[in-house]
């Protein structure tokens, strides 16, 4: 529909992780960076995920973006935090909070 054509248009890589950054208070460079601490590694994993959710760009795309990672590195990312919405509400949440925060940039 011409609508979600609007969205997918409207919803950037660049936009994903600067809201994600954003909303979990940390930099664009940490989301884009090797660190692993557990809340940077999250926050890369959720942007990830949204990537892949609400762009139409591939995997290879998508790793590309962020910084270099392989494909099964976003595949690996969008499947931890889909596992994660199901059993972990706050995640849901914050997923939903940042979709928000996309739609009204």
């Amino acid at each position: 529909s011409i609508i979600t054509d609007l969205i997918i248009k409207t919803i950037s890589i660049e936009n994903i992780i600067y809201t994600v950054a954003n909303y979990y208070k940390i930099s664009e460079n940490q989301i884009l960076s090797r660190k692993r601490t557990k809340e940077i590694a999250q926050a890369r994993q959720i942007a990830m995920f949204l990537a892949k959710d609400l762009t139409t760009l591939t995997l290879e795309s998508i790793g590309l973006n962020f910084g270099g990672k392989d494909h099964a590195t976003v595949l690996y990312a969008y499947n931890v935090v889909t596992a994660l919405t199901k059993k972990d509400n706050n995640v849901l949440h914050q997923i939903s909070e940042i979709k928000e925060l996309l739609k009204n940039l």
